[in-house]
């Protein structure tokens, strides 16, 4: 394995898949051939941020170039489900390319959500390429805060 670079008081590879790491590998056994590999999975197994906040656990989905209506949500129970196409152009069949390295076609994450969540509070938007679904938590769930005054 080569040398890992270092980012302060970190490594690159604290903060891989495993799945990213076996990738890693396979990409720089690729590597030393004399051509690049086409294997992209990118697009394929778009990067996911899952936060809480306060009243809502978020869900932010990077899908550049996706169109809006092609993105399918599903929430059953626990268990939310993103899918899209991310759809060809189809002027583009007939050139002979160099390099292709922009990925189309299908793709779906599913992910288990926390228990308290509220199924029927779920609101999504999608602007500039990032899918944002926030499902509010029940209201037990919901941190509440109140000062407690010293007698």
């Amino acid at each position: 394995m080569k040398a890992l670079r270092k980012y302060g008081n970190y490594n690159e590879e604290d903060y891989l898949t495993p799945f990213d790491m076996l990738r890693k590998e396979v990409d720089s056994l690729f590597g030393s051939f004399p051509f690049e590999s086409a294997y992209q999975s990118d697009f394929m197994v778009p990067k996911m941020d899952i936060y809480e906040n306060e009243n809502a656990v978020v869900v932010e989905t990077e899908m550049p170039g996706v169109d809006k209506k092609d993105i399918k949500i599903k929430l059953e129970g626990d268990i939310l489900s993103v899918s899209a196409e991310k759809k060809s152009d189809d002027e583009k069949k007939n050139r002979n390319f160099f390099r292709k390295e922009r990925y189309y076609g299908k793709f779906e994450r599913t992910l288990r959500l926390p228990e308290y969540i509220d199924p029927q509070k779920i609101s999504a938007k999608y602007e500039g390429g990032v899918l944002e679904i926030q499902i509010e938590k029940k209201p037990e769930a919901q941190k509440i805060s109140k000062e407690i005054s010293i007698q």
